[in-house]
C-alpha cells in the first residue's frame, strides 16, 4: 500500500508550478540520482529530478543490496571506488543510528562469503567489521562448505544489508522534505541539445546524468550494457545471517520481512522477465548454505523480478569537457555503477556535489539527513 501511496505522491509532484526555477536538474530517480538530488538540496540549490520511472518502478528498488563492492574497480579507479564505498557506509550507519532500521531499512548483518580456492585480502576489508579469514574446518562446522566440499575458504564479516523499497521511500522523503521537485518525463538525448530539460527548465544551469543503464542511449555511450539479475523473495522466518558464494553470483541476504535470494549475471541480456528454470537453479543453489530452500516446490516466494544492472567497465564520474547542451548548461556524469550501485552512491554524489559547487551560484543550505 505504501508503493502505491508513493507513486501517487510522485505523480502529483510531476506538474511542477510555472515559478519553480531550479538551479540544478538530475535525470535519473534511483538512489544514485536521489543521493545527488539530496546533497544538492542540502547544500541549498534548488533542484529538479526528471525520469521517466520512479520507486517503486527503478533498477535501485530490485536491488539485492549488500554493502560490498562488486567490479567495476581497476587499478585506475580503485582508490577513489573505495572512497566513495567508505563515505557511503558511514553514510548508511548513521542514517540507521538517527533515524532507525524501520524507517530506513537499513540492517547490520553479519554473514558468511565462500570460495572454492584461496583468495586475497579484500582491499574493502577494513571498510566492514569483523572481517576475518574462516577456516576449511569452519565452514565444515558451519554447514556451508558445499555439497562435495567444494567450498574451501572463505570470509566472515559484519556489512548492511538494505530493503530498499523501504530505502527508496525514506530517499523520496527527505528530497521531499528539503524542497525537491520531481517530473515524470523522459529525455531522449543529450546530443541533440536536450531541448526537454530546457523546455521544462529554462533557467537551470547545470544537469546531472545519473540515468544508468539509461545512459547507453541518452549520452550515447555504446560502452555501457545490461547485466541481468534475477532474484527471489521468500519467507524465511529466523534467517540471521548472509550467505553468498560470489563466485558463481548465489546469495541469500534476510531482511525484516523477508529474504532475498539470488542470483545470477548474465551480461549483454536485457530480458526483465523472470525464468521458472533459473528461479528453481537460484533456489537448489542457495539450499547449500539454508536446507529450507531444498525443496523448492514448498519455498514460500512473495517476490520475483529481474533486475538490470548498468555496467561499464569503469565508473563514470565526471564533467563532460566537450559537451553542453542548449543554453550552456554543463553536463556531470554520474553513471555506470554496474553491481555496485548501493555501495558508491552516497560517495559518488558527494563528488558530483564538489564539482557542481564550481558551477552553480552561491547556495543557502539546509538541514543534512
Amino acid at each position: 500500500m505504501a508503493q502505491v501511496q508513493l507513486a501517487a505522491q510522485c505523480v502529483a509532484a510531476s506538474a511542477p508550478a510555472p515559478s519553480f526555477t531550479p538551479d540544478a536538474v538530475v535525470l535519473g530517480a534511483g538512489c544514485c540520482g536521489l543521493a545527488v538530488a539530496i546533497q544538492l538540496l542540502e547544500a541549498g540549490h534548488r533542484v529538479a529530478l526528471v525520469s521517466k520511472d520512479h520507486t517503486p518502478r527503478t533498477t535501485s528498488d530490485q536491488a539485492g543490496a549488500l554493502w560490498r563492492p562488486f567490479g567495476e574497480v581497476s587499478p585506475a579507479n580503485a582508490a577513489q571506488f573505495r572512497a566513495w564505498g567508505q563515505e557511503t557506509f558511514r553514510f548508511l550507519n548513521a542514517a540507521r543510528l538517527k533515524h532507525g532500521s524501520p524507517a530506513t531499512g537499513i540492517l547490520l548483518v553479519s554473514g558468511f562469503e565462500v570460495f572454492p580456492s584461496a583468495q586475497p585480502r579484500p582491499f574493502w576489508a577494513d571498510d566492514v567489521l569483523n572481517f576475518r579469514q574462516l577456516s576449511a574446518a569452519e565452514l565444515r562446522e558451519l554447514g556451508i562448505a558445499g555439497v562435495r566440499g567444494e567450498h574451501t575458504h572463505g570470509f566472515s564479516y559484519t556489512s548492511i544489508i538494505i530493503d530498499m523499497d523501504v530505502y527508496m521511500r525514506f530517499l523520496h522523503r527527505e528530497f521531499t522534505r528539503l524542497g525537491g521537485v520531481l517530473r515524470v518525463a523522459e529525455v531522449a538525448s543529450l546530443a541533440d541539445g536536450a531541448a526537454e530539460v530546457k523546455r521544462l527548465y529554462p533557467t537551470a544551469r547545470l544537469v546531472v546524468n545519473c540515468t544508468g543503464l539509461g545512459a547507453a542511449a541518452l549520452v550515447p555511450d555504446a560502452s555501457v550494457f545490461p547485466v541481468a539479475g534475477h532474484i527471489v523473495k521468500v519467507s524465511l522466518p529466523g534467517l540471521h545471517h548472509f550467505f553468498m558464494d560470489s563466485t558463481n553470483t548465489t546469495y541469500v541476504f534476510p531482511r525484516a520481512h523477508d529474504a532475498i535470494v539470488g542470483g545470477t549475471y548474465f551480461k549483454h541480456d536485457g530480458n526483465t522477465r523472470p525464468s521458472i528454470a533459473n528461479r528453481d537453479d537460484i533456489l537448489r543453489r542457495a539450499a547449500a548454505f539454508v536446507p529450507e530452500l531444498s525443496d523448492v516446490a514448498n519455498v514460500r516466494i512473495v517476490g520475483e523480478y529481474v533486475g538490470l544492472r548498468p555496467y561499464r567497465d569503469v565508473t563514470r564520474l565526471e564533467l563532460d569537457a566537450g559537451k553542453t547542451i542548449a543554453g550552456g548548461m554543463p553536463v556531470i556524469h554520474n553513471y555506470g555503477h554496474g553491481g555496485s550501485g548501493v555501495t558508491l552512491h552516497w560517495g559518488c554524489a558527494s563528488s558530483v556535489l564538489d564539482i557542481a559547487a564550481k558551477l552553480l551560484p552561491p547556495p543557502q543550505k539546509r538541514s543534512k539527513l
